[in-house]
């Protein structure tokens, strides 16, 4: 059990300083425009506040002394805004535990190379052995800024990985590195893209988008595009398909701003109901049709929330959503005409209708909201969420 009182966490380990106040300290030059108590969007001017910098300095080595986790990657990230110095020690302990948070050592390990890059000589042929895929990379970004030469070839062989986790960050790598050898892997691998490893071409595919500076690889990219089948609305994504991170989609569904994924679709009871609901939709369907649906939602609209209008014989209009259709009638939802806050079904026989458009999704196409990288990560996520035994789906 942990209790908080005055900015600290009281439990049987003892008692240590409230990460969430290390935060807001972290956050105190440039604050967030929503207030973190109620989430109402109330911007402050950084220039009113006062300089903190001394009194963070003297109270910093108290922090160090009790933190553990991510506690420690913050600190350190405190300690290099206000000018004080973070204990080398206990980063380049934290940074070479496997057990470690894997945010948490990425932290320390940018903490300690922006303060002494140095300090990491005797540590980098351990660090990039590290099988976690993510923190390898980071490795070798800083790398990059000791040894570029070293942290090329370290990047090509993660490129050359078996893994796919650990090649999509190698290209991610390759990408952003001045060198003719990271070039020529781009031109090599883009000239013969049909046997990249499902899930890394999309990686493969910016990567190059980043170098096409170089006219082969320009002319490369271009022959890739002229492969796809333009009537096909999902064929520029398809490289979305598969090897996307499900906990960034998780978090994209959830938070993206544009997105508003979470305000019209329900997950296991939370969530919006302007969409379908989503409980279970890897159990139900393929990443083939997730994919589809995203890109191009109005090409799988699900009965009750696609909108359609119909033309009567008569020469009558009617238009609403579309709950149900067979060969010898359609339903729509429609506003109540006695009360427009309502909602009535009404069923038009097949043989009254002159001409109707096909049902529109009310969903925008992703396509024009997320990157390729962001659809696929929730893709992976949307894949996740499978059926639970014993229960049915919605």
């Amino acid at each position: 059990m942990e209790v908080e009182y005055l900015g600290h966490i009281i439990g049987h380990q003892g008692v240590k300083v409230d990460p969430q106040k290390t935060k807001a300290i972290q956050e105190w030059k440039q604050p967030k425009p929503v207030d973190s108590t109620n989430g109402f969007y109330r911007p402050l001017d950084p220039a009113k506040r006062p300089d903190i910098s001394e009194a963070v300095k003297a109270s910093l080595q108290p922090v160090f002394d009790t933190a553990e986790g991510n506690l420690i990657s913050l600190a350190t990230g405190i300690a290099l805004e206000y000018g004080a110095e973070a204990p080398e020690e206990l980063l380049v302990k934290q940074i070479s535990d496997e057990e470690a948070d894997l945010d948490a050592r990425i932290g320390s390990l940018q903490g300690l190379a922006r303060q002494n890059i140095d300090a990491l000589d005797p540590h980098w042929d351990s660090l990039l052995s590290s099988e976690q895929a993510a923190f390898r990379a980071a490795v070798v970004d800083q790398l990059s800024s000791a040894n570029q030469e070293r942290a090329v070839s370290e990047a090509i062989k993660m490129a050359e990985s078996g893994d796919l986790k650990t090649r999509q960050q190698g290209y991610r790598l390759l990408s952003k590195m001045e060198s003719p050898k990271a070039t020529e892997v781009f031109r090599n691998r883009l000239a013969d893209w049909k046997k990249e490893k499902p899930g890394a071409l999309l990686d493969l595919l910016e990567g190059a988008e980043a170098k096409k500076a170089d006219e082969s690889i320009a002319k490369l990219l271009a022959d890739y595009q002229s492969s796809l089948d333009a009537s096909d609305p999902v064929a520029p994504f398809r490289a979305a398909l598969k090897g996307g991170d499900v906990k960034s989609g998780k978090e994209i569904f959830l938070t993206h701003a544009a997105g508003q994924c979470a305000k019209c679709h329900k997950i296991n009871g939370d969530g919006g109901v302007a969409g379908p609901e989503l409980t279970g939709i890897g159990s139900r369907v393929d990443h083939e049709h997730l994919l589809a649906a995203l890109v191009d939602p109005s090409g799988f609209v699900v009965p009750g929330y696609g909108m359609t209008m119909v033309t009567l014989k008569n020469g009558e209009s009617i238009g609403g959503a579309l709950l149900e259709e067979t060969g010898e009638k359609v339903v729509l939802k429609i506003p109540d005409p006695d009360d427009s806050s309502q909602q009535v079904e009404k069923t038009i026989a097949m043989s009254e209708i002159e001409t109707r458009q096909p049902p529109v999704s009310a969903m925008p196409p992703m396509g024009y909201i997320l990157t390729k990288t962001e659809i696929r990560d929730v893709v992976a996520f949307l894949a996740s969420l499978k059926e639970k035994k014993g229960k049915k789906g919605h």
